[in-house]
This record gives C-alpha cells, sequence and structure tokens, in this order.
C-alpha cells in the first residue's frame, strides 16, 4: 500500500473546514442565541454551504493539481461523462431497486412521496447529491491508486461519516434521527453501491442524482416523535435489503476491477 497524495489531505481538510465552519455557526446560534432555527434563511443558506464541502474542496484540488495537464475545464470533465444509453439503463435499475428497498423497509409506497422526492431533487442535489464531485469523484479513486479496494471504502466512508458528525447537533437534520454506529455502517454500503454505480456509468451526474435520490427517500422515511426528535423505523427488512445492497455492490466491484486489471497483466 502506498501513501495518499497529498492532494488527498489538502482536500479533505477544505471538504472539513468548510462544512464544519458552517455548521458550528447554526449550532452555537442554536444553542446559545436562540438564532438560525430551520424556519430561518440563514439557517439553510449555512447548511448548503457547508454540503458543499466536498464540491469546493474537489474543484479547489483539482484547479491546483490536475487542470493542467487536461483539456477539459472542471464542470465539463465532472459532469459531462459517460452519459450513454447503457449508464442510463443502469442508473434506471438502481434508482427503481433503491424505491423497492424503501417500499418494503418503510413502507413508503404511495405515489404522492415519489411524487415529493422527485420534485424536491433539484434541492436535494445541492444539498446532498453534489458530495459526490468529492467522493467518487475524487476521494475514492485516490484511495484505490494506493491502496485495494476494500481499504479504500472503509477509508472514504470514515471520512465521509465523520465529516458528518456536527449535523448530529442540529436537530431536525437526518442524522440526528440515527445512532451514530449505524450511520456508519449504512456509510460504508453507500459508499460501496455510489462507488459501483461510478465505475458502471461512468458518469458523476449520474451518482448525483442517485445520491440525492436516496435522501429524499431517507428524509421521507424519518417521523417526528412525541419528543420532538426525528426517528427513524429500524426493523428486519433495513437490514436485509441494505445488507443485499452491499453484497452486490462489492461483487460488482470487485468483478470491474479484475476485468480492468486482466488486459494489464496480458498486455
Amino acid at each position: 500500500m502506498r501513501p495518499v497524495s497529498k492532494s488527498v489531505w489538502i482536500y479533505v481538510f477544505y471538504s472539513y473546514v468548510i462544512a464544519w465552519s458552517c455548521w458550528l455557526v447554526i449550532i452555537l446560534g442554536n444553542q446559545y442565541f436562540n438564532v438560525f432555527g430551520s424556519n430561518s434563511i440563514f439557517y439553510w443558506v449555512l447548511m448548503t454551504v457547508g454540503g458543499l464541502g466536498p464540491a469546493i474542496g474537489s474543484f479547489i484540488v483539482y484547479q491546483k493539481d490536475f487542470s493542467k495537464s487536461k483539456n477539459k475545464g472542471f464542470f465539463r470533465d465532472k459532469f459531462l461523462t459517460g452519459l450513454n444509453k447503457k449508464a442510463y439503463l443502469i442508473f434506471i435499475i438502481f434508482s427503481l431497486w433503491r424505491v423497492f428497498m424503501i417500499w418494503l423497509a418503510f413502507g413508503i409506497d404511495r405515489p404522492i412521496e415519489i411524487l415529493e422526492v422527485i420534485i424536491n431533487l433539484p434541492f436535494l442535489v445541492v444539498l446532498g447529491g453534489l458530495e459526490e464531485l468529492g467522493w467518487r469523484g475524487f476521494l475514492q479513486p485516490q484511495f484505490e491508486k494506493s491502496s485495494n479496494y476494500y481499504f479504500s471504502i472503509l477509508a472514504v466512508s470514515t471520512i465521509w461519516s465523520v465529516w458528518h458528525i456536527p449535523l448530529w447537533f442540529i436537530s431536525g437534520s437526518v442524522q440526528s434521527g440515527l445512532p451514530f454506529p449505524l450511520y456508519f455502517l449504512s456509510s460504508i454500503v453507500l459508499t460501496s453501491s455510489f462507488t459501483t454505480l461510478y465505475k458502471y456509468t461512468d458518469s458523476l451526474l449520474l451518482t448525483i442524482l442517485s445520491h440525492a435520490w436516496f435522501n429524499g427517500f431517507i428524509g421521507a422515511a424519518l417521523y417526528t416523535a412525541t419528543d420532538g426528535t426525528q426517528k427513524i423505523n429500524l426493523n428486519y427488512w433495513v437490514f436485509v435489503l441494505f445488507g443485499i445492497e452491499f453484497l452486490v455492490s462489492t461483487l460488482l466491484s470487485v468483478y470491474i476491477n479484475i476485468k480492468k486489471i486482466q488486459p494489464e497483466i496480458l498486455s
């Protein structure tokens, strides 16, 4: 295993500093000054800028280390590649699996609930989906260059989970409704599945949409408990379906990695 590049730590630094600075302002405002509640525009501005930390971090690193060696600009390189019929088909299958999974695990089956997720998708892309510019667009490939696939999944999911920690101190966030150990396990599953989707579609745009799609359904699965906190109904199907997703996505990623390695060995 080789050391990861300096660019990785620069990216992590910017992602964390941008997000944690914004979210810390919300936390301090909520707990000590009774400001920046979820009904405040400043709350959503800070939440949005914080959530864009990985995207901004990847842009900074790209401009600093990679743009000189590429003809494409950042946005063209990140958004307008990998879009073909095969990619769209894989994306549709992945999206339908998510609908089935959430329906079976949380009982979200009314057309109006799915329609709400679709309507809110642009908002969900900005608040969560664009993270993929950093996590899958930069960090995951960098770790795979310096280590094996399994270590890269664990490393990225750990960095990704810890990056979200301030959200547990902000009431109403999705994270506040989940125990951190369980969230960490779900991050491993999602790191594996989003990585697999990216490998097979070669499209960050479709990976971004998938991330937003997932966030929308998880948000719909939350409910407000009697004490005012956000909760999610954890049951047998949640663990079974996440387990299936992790197993299938891992096997598919290993398969595509083997296919890529074989020509190099034979050449």
